[in-house]
């Protein structure tokens, strides 16, 4: 499905399924899938989706980030894979990533939450919100002057297992962050 999205619209579409898919466009898409229950929004670039595994959802809300863009999308109740090879890459076979847990998670001021240690991830993207009103401290010593500070919108991803941890330390009030990981 194809669809225009202006910076900072959103859109409401009456699809059930599975598991979706978001083929292609300029910038990140934030996605709530409804379930009844779920109130997730999972933030994906190109080539990323959502599995909610044996579970259906009933519509798609889409958000879009701060640039206008033309985006594709598709639902399945099957598992969706990307085996388009872009560019000149020597490879046989290109599949997209599929995220395997996602949550938006408030941290409170001055404190530290700990995303855990995962032996079947391969790499994890951690985000701020682009709510926050400043920066946290995302590394796997992260604290008070420790970590890589993130701006509210910003990301930074790890190659590996180990746990993560993610600081409050910029903010007097509370903050929120999310995180998607890759299985192997």
């Amino acid at each position: 499905m194809n669809t225009d999205l202006l910076a900072g619209e959103t859109k409401i579409f009456s699809q059930q399924g599975g598991r979706f898919y978001f083929v292609s466009g300029e910038s990140e898409l934030y996605v709530k899938l409804s379930t009844g229950g779920d109130t997730r929004t999972f933030k994906l670039l190109v080539g990323q989706g959502v599995d909610f595994g044996n579970g259906r959802f009933s519509s798609v809300e889409i958000a879009n980030g701060q640039t206008a863009q033309n985006i594709e999308f598709e639902i399945y109740d099957r598992e969706v894979f990307d085996n388009r090879v872009p560019g000149l890459l020597d490879v046989d076979l290109v599949v997209a990533p599929l995220c395997i847990d996602i949550e938006d998670k408030p941290i409170s001021s001055t404190g530290t939450d700990t995303i855990p240690q995962d032996l079947s991830r391969k790499r994890v993207v951690v985000y701020a919100s682009p709510n926050n009103a400043d920066y946290l401290r995302i590394g796997p010593n992260a604290a008070a002057n420790r970590g890589v500070p993130i701006p509210p919108g910003g990301s930074i991803s790890y190659e590996g297992t180990f746990e993560i941890r993610v600081h409050n330390g910029y903010s007097l009030g509370p903050q929120s962050y999310g995180y998607y990981s890759e299985g192997k």
